[in-house]
């Protein structure tokens, strides 16, 4: 979970397992429009990938969650997926009017190990 205005590059995922859906921490966007994500996998990995954005997402004084929220897609000009094998892309997200955003990936089949980065700025 992240809290900058000026998104510098931050690990959501590092060597995460992709046997199974995964969500990455929800990083707080306020005040940031663009994001993207940096995405690396290995193996033989089927999936999708997409972002979800919330405004209802909160977190505590401490820095615990305090409320869940509740996460709706982005519609990405072009799906991202894992295909079977090895790979990376970038999913370049502009204009986001939300305060939180997280990324997902829902696996179908084979496994692997995936990294992904946000980074993001104020267009």
């Amino acid at each position: 979970m992240s809290t900058r205005p000026n998104l510098k590059p931050f690990s959501v995922f590092t060597n995460q397992s992709m046997s199974t859906t995964v969500h990455s921490p929800a990083t707080i966007i306020n005040f940031v429009t663009g994001v993207g994500y940096d995405l690396s996998w290995t193996g033989t990995p089927t999936g999708v990938f997409s972002v979800e954005i919330s405004n209802t997402y909160s977190l505590n004084a401490d820095g615990s969650v305090g409320n869940a929220g509740n996460w709706a897609p982005v519609t990405l000009s072009t799906p991202i997926t894992a295909s079977g094998s090895a790979d990376n892309a970038f999913i370049n997200l502009a204009g986001l009017e939300a305060y939180a955003v997280r990324l997902t990936y829902t696996r179908t089949s084979g496994s692997g190990t995936l990294n992904a980065t946000i980074c993001g700025k104020v267009q």
